[in-house]
């Protein structure tokens, strides 16, 4: 079982990088885990959120965000109608944070189940 300080130590450094609702289930997941497997999950690259807005503002009217997160068809249709002629880029500008969350979140999910 993983000590608090390790819990502790996983969420100061990645805890913004995951939707503030599912903090608690995620202290509760990591308590039932070797010690081992948080500090590897130390390791995981999440994506960062702020770096995910960024893009979005700069490059995001080409899809480049989407296809980070890995959603594919919706960075290719945002490639292809240049972000929805703008309006669709604008809205997923404040779309961005919550979706790189909720990714970063299936992404923990995944580690710790296998």
């Amino acid at each position: 079982m993983a000590s608090q300080q390790t819990i502790s130590s996983f969420l100061m450094t990645q805890g913004s990088n995951f939707p503030q609702e599912q903090i608690p289930f995620i202290q509760q997941q990591l308590a039932i885990v070797p010690d081992e497997k948080v500090t590897m999950l130390m390791g995981v690259d999440f994506h960062n959120v702020t770096l995910m807005l960024i893009l979005s503002i700069f490059v995001g009217s080409l899809g480049i965000d989407r296809f980070l997160l890995g959603d594919y068809v919706m960075g290719a249709l945002k490639l292809i109608t240049g972000g929805g002629c703008g309006i669709w880029w604008l809205i997923d500008i404040f779309l961005i944070t919550e979706a790189t969350k909720t990714k970063n979140f299936q992404k923990l999910q995944q580690v710790l189940a296998y």
